[in-house]
């Protein structure tokens, strides 16, 4: 395991929540994650690759840097969602929170009219 790198490749998700999930009233949440699971029982996990925290150490200047023998990945959750607390949850454009299907219609469509 120690030979692979995380790979920092966030995806936005807008996950749709019931009214006691979300502070905001929309019921719309938006989580950057690597990874989207859904257990057997129903709850929604989105987690992050990093590395591991005991993987880096303090250089003299100050800086934190990668030790040479790290261990590994960690795949810390950065969202975890209750059976019952979540109801969709859809992969995104971070920018305009369209839905990534819908581009991807859009280009197909594009391309078919092209000579």
């Amino acid at each position: 395991m120690a030979g692979r790198q995380p790979r920092y490749g966030f995806h936005t998700y807008r996950v749709r929540v019931n009214s006691a999930s979300d502070e905001t009233g929309e019921g719309i949440i938006y989580v950057s994650a690597d990874s989207l699971t859904v257990t057997p029982a129903g709850a929604l996990i989105l987690a992050i690759e990093q590395h591991a925290l005991e993987d880096f150490e303090e250089a003299p200047d100050g800086e934190l840097r990668l030790r040479p023998d790290a261990s590994g990945i960690d795949v810390p959750p950065v969202a975890v969602f209750a059976p019952g607390q979540w109801y969709s949850a859809v992969l995104v454009d971070p920018e305009s929170h369209e839905p990534m299907y819908d581009r991807e219609e859009d280009e197909e469509e594009d391309e078919e009219e092209e000579p």
